[in-house]
C-alpha cells in the first residue's frame, strides 16, 4: 500500500482505482468524496517509491466545476492534467436573466432510469425553464 486515506479526512475519500504516473514522476488520481469540500478531491503522490506524500491538489465544491470524479485525470501533451465530473455532465448556456438562447447541448441520455437528464439550476432562488427538442439518435 502506498497511501490510506482518512476516513472523513480533507484528503478525500473513496478513491478511484486508476492512477497514473504523469511525466514528473509523481501519481495522480481522484476520490469521489471527502476533500475540504466534501465532493471530492484531485490528489497527487509525491516520492511513490521511497516516502510516498499525498497532497490534494484540487477539493470539488459541488459548485459549478462539478463534483465526485469517477474517472482518473490524463496527462495531455501540454504537460496539465485534465478530468472529468459526472455533475454537471455539459452546461452551454451561460447568458443574463432574461436572454432566450439555444442550448445546442448533447448530452447522453444515461441517468437513473435509464434515458433521463437531470436539469440544475445554481441560482439559490432561481427557476429555468426547459424547452426539450430531441433531434436525432446517436448510438
Amino acid at each position: 500500500m502506498i497511501y490510506s486515506f482518512t476516513l472523513g479526512g480533507s484528503d478525500g475519500n473513496n478513491p478511484f482505482p486508476s492512477l497514473i504516473e504523469a511525466s514528473d514522476g509523481n501519481l495522480y488520481g481522484t476520490t469521489y468524496s471527502g476533500g475540504s469540500g466534501g465532493f471530492g478531491t484531485v490528489f497527487k503522490i509525491s516520492n511513490p517509491a521511497t516516502s510516498p506524500t499525498e497532497t490534494v491538489i484540487y477539493s470539488f465544491t459541488g459548485g459549478s466545476e462539478g463534483a465526485g470524479p469517477v474517472a482518473a485525470v490524463v496527462q495531455a501533451s501540454d504537460g496539465n492534467l485534465y478530468g472529468t465530473t459526472p455533475t454537471p455532465t455539459v452546461s452551454s448556456i451561460n447568458f443574463n436573466a432574461g436572454q432566450t438562447r439555444a442550448n445546442n447541448a448533447i448530452l447522453p441520455m444515461v441517468g437513473n432510469p435509464v434515458g433521463s437528464i437531470t436539469v440544475q439550476c445554481d441560482i439559490p432562488s432561481g427557476t429555468t425553464n426547459i424547452l426539450l427538442d430531441v433531434n436525432g439518435y446517436f448510438q
